[in-house]
């Protein structure tokens, strides 16, 4: 049995503009396949929600600081 690591308050996405924007997590979802399980976390960007894997999702201050380099 494996334990989750708690759901983060915000997360950041590149978006396919390329940009890198946060928002706050609206709730999460574990979603399985044949192959594999994920963490799916449900975003709110400007009014919107998207779903974001974790895979893709970043901490915010981490995100904008690797996109300065």
């Amino acid at each position: 049995m494996s334990v989750l690591p708690s759901t983060p308050d915000r997360v950041a996405v590149e978006t396919l503009q390329g940009d890198i924007r946060s928002g706050p997590v609206v709730d999460e979802l574990v979603e399985a396949d044949v192959h594999d399980i994920q963490r799916v976390f449900r975003v709110n960007l400007g009014g919107t929600i998207i779903r974001v894997p974790e895979d893709d999702a970043g901490i915010p201050d981490d995100a904008v600081t690797a996109t300065r380099q």
